[in-house]
């Protein structure tokens, strides 16, 4: 077989997964993005009103991801992350205060469920242990089919915890992808569930390192350039169109979408892919009463879900927020706000210079129905390939799910 180029469209996480592991294969790849810059929607911009960098969202990852250390080992970011030494998360309740830190154990057996210094207040193991039911569930189980007992456990563990991870209201995810995530973290103890999050800002962990790292590489990165259709001959694609220019492809040649679910869609018109979103909400404000430094904590009984300082900044996110995006900006400020004040002992604090991200498609709805529609990397066509969050991954729509789908569309390519 010929040897060809790899054309990769789209520049986002997953995109620069899969260019960055064939480029340190020695493959000849050419990537092409729509935008005027990488990352899609995990990058850092500048924000004018609070006269700083700001990230697109937030993100809280784990030590253990193979796939996220492989990939920030490979284009020299890995210690761009930071967090606490030890598996350890900082929780409020907003609805009564109460306060504890969640204290993962060393070692593959849930020793921290026991103590009740380590786990929610007025928790018992039990609520912990009910996991084993998520082990057991069919791919048509959801989580609250299986957990909600109406328990204290299940609202202000199992219930926050599911969309957090899943981005899906707890009553309609899957519990299979929920058990998938805990099978990689929680039950592999300590070490794989350190929380790390970026040092500096998205772009500057994830983007700008691959970006540098594939033009030393010799990688053709062309911005601004979008694929506007596909020509195809004999089930293989044949020409790229995009608005600036059309690539015809050769023997050998083969292409990587790494493109949105819709975006693919609109492509094909007869694939059927998942198609049902939900809402992610950033809020990023301001404040000059807070030390310099990096921490986060999470929260349930409000609306916020985790709250990370940054230096002089507070950044919430809410997530599953389909009852609050089509809200004002200023609207969404005053709620977050007064999360805020309740989770950092802020009070009679106004309400300071802010900026609101609303993402009303941010992903894909993680339920039974939609992760069956979830496409295999490889596709009808011999030489097209799909890359992205939303692809069959056997992770939810995360950065972790992202940079997984680029390794195992690399790891298909010969």
């Amino acid at each position: 077989m010929a040897v060809g180029s790899i054309y990769i469209i789209g520049a986002g996480i997953a995109g620069l997964s899969v260019a960055t592991a064939l480029a340190e294969k020695g493959k000849r790849v050419i990537v092409h993005e729509a935008a005027r810059h990488g990352g899609g929607r995990c990058r850092s911009f500048f924000e004018n009103t609070l006269g700083c960098r700001i990230d697109n969202g937030n993100h809280l990852l784990l030590s253990g991801n193979f796939d996220v250390n492989t990939y920030l080992n490979r284009i020299g970011a890995k210690d761009s992350l930071v967090g606490p030494k030890k598996a350890i998360y900082p929780f409020v309740n907003i609805e009564d205060k109460k306060r504890w830190v969640l204290d993962i154990s060393l070692g593959r057996f849930p020793w921290w469920v026991f103590s009740s210094n380590r786990r929610v207040p007025k928790t018992t193991a039990i609520d912990y242990l009910r996991a084993i039911k998520l082990a057991n569930a069919k791919p048509t189980d959801t989580v609250g089919s299986l957990l909600d007992d109406g328990s204290y456990g299940y609202r202000v563990f199992w219930e926050p915890l599911t969309e957090s991870l899943l981005n899906t209201p707890a009553q309609m995810a899957s519990a299979n992808l929920l058990w998938a995530v805990i099978k990689e973290s929680l039950c592999r103890g300590a070490a794989s569930c350190q929380p790390m999050f970026v040092r500096e800002g998205l772009s500057e962990t994830f983007v700008d390192p691959a970006l540098h790292y594939l033009i030393k590489k010799g990688t053709a990165i062309n911005f601004n350039s979008r694929l506007r259709d596909i020509e195809f001959l004999d089930k293989k694609v044949k020409k790229l169109i995009f608005s600036n220019r059309d690539e015809e492809l050769g023997e050998g040649d083969k292409v990587i979408l790494a493109l949105p679910p819709n975006v693919v869609a609109s492509l094909f018109p007869n694939l059927k892919l998942p198609n049902q979103y939900h809402s992610i909400i950033n809020g990023h404000f301001q404040s000059n009463k807070l030390l310099p430094g990096h921490k986060f904590i999470g929260a349930v009984g409000g609306t916020v879900h985790w709250v990370f300082i940054r230096d002089k900044v507070i950044s919430v996110t809410v997530s599953a927020a389909d009852n609050l995006v089509d809200k004002s900006s200023s609207s969404l400020a005053k709620i977050l706000w007064h999360d805020i004040v309740q989770i950092l002992g802020l009070q009679n604090s106004s309400i300071p210079l802010n900026r609101i991200i609303k993402e009303k498609h941010a992903t894909f709805s993680q339920n039974p129905q939609q992760i069956g529609l979830r496409p295999k990397a490889q596709t009808a066509w011999e030489n097209l390939f799909l890359a992205g969050d939303w692809t069959e991954t056997k992770l939810p729509a995360t950065i972790e799910g992202a940079v997984r789908s680029g390794r195992l569309v690399s790891e298909i390519i010969n």
